[in-house]
């Protein structure tokens, strides 16, 4: 299991423009430690960040549909 404090201060995986900080909570009883980006609002776990399963998807309908053409 990984570690969140290894992740705080990196880049976002989602947007890369900011830094990951520990996210803000008011409730008693919090859930998971999550790493939260300001600029785009975005929320991960240790185990998304240490898996590298965050970020935008590639390959979604409309960016498909809408997307460039890929060359092959």
């Amino acid at each position: 299991m990984a570690d969140l404090r290894a992740f705080l201060g990196s880049k976002c995986p989602s947007c890369k423009n900011d830094i990951l900080q520990q996210e803000p909570s008011t409730n008693r009883m919090p859930g998971p430690a999550r790493a939260w980006c300001p600029s785009c609002h975005a929320s991960h776990t240790a185990d998304e960040l240490a898996s590298g399963r965050t970020g935008r998807s590639k390959g979604g309908f409309l960016a498909k549909l809408l997307g460039k053409p890929q060359r092959s």
